[in-house]
């Protein structure tokens, strides 16, 4: 009988740790690895460095580490916190969502720049109070209008 209690809150440890919410204490960039503070019925628990998300990781990257701060999901597979990783963030009082429109990405920086594309409204801006710079082989601008305003303006050949 003690074996099947033993098993029994074996599984149930194992089940309540396949997925907990917590908050991101430590990033390491360099290793794409992060320390998450998880609270528990019987107090907090930080994860050893794991892995942080990549929204893309193929022949195509996209690198956007989590923040300390952040509150994310960690899964543990079969319930084990040894393989554990970040499933992702998500939006929180403190944290909320850029937007609200359902065909508009946002990027937002800490800086204040933002990306925004708007495909239902057939639109694309980016706002930054840094230089912006475009470096290209060759620069090709269609349009029917274009309009410029400006304080100052330099032309410089190279």
């Amino acid at each position: 009988m003690a074996d099947l209690a033993f098993l029994l809150a074996e599984l149930d440890r194992r089940l309540a740790n396949m997925i907990k919410v917590g908050t991101v204490v430590k990033v390491d960039h360099g290793k794409a690895l992060a320390s998450v503070e998880i609270r528990t019925a019987g107090g907090t628990i930080t994860t050893r460095p794991i892995p942080i998300p990549a929204g893309r990781a193929g022949d195509v990257k996209r690198w956007s580490p989590v923040s300390v701060g952040e509150q994310v999901m960690v899964a543990s597979l079969g319930g084990e916190t040894g393989a554990a990783f970040i499933l992702g963030p998500y939006y929180q009082a403190s944290q909320p969502a850029p937007g609200n429109n359902g065909t508009t990405e946002i990027v937002t920086f800490p800086d204040g720049t933002m990306i925004k594309h708007d495909w239902g409204a057939g639109q694309m801006s980016i706002k930054t109070p840094a230089d912006l710079t475009i470096e290209a082989a060759n620069v090709t601008v269609k349009t029917g209008k274009i309009r410029f305003e400006y304080d100052a303006f330099e032309m410089v050949e190279s």
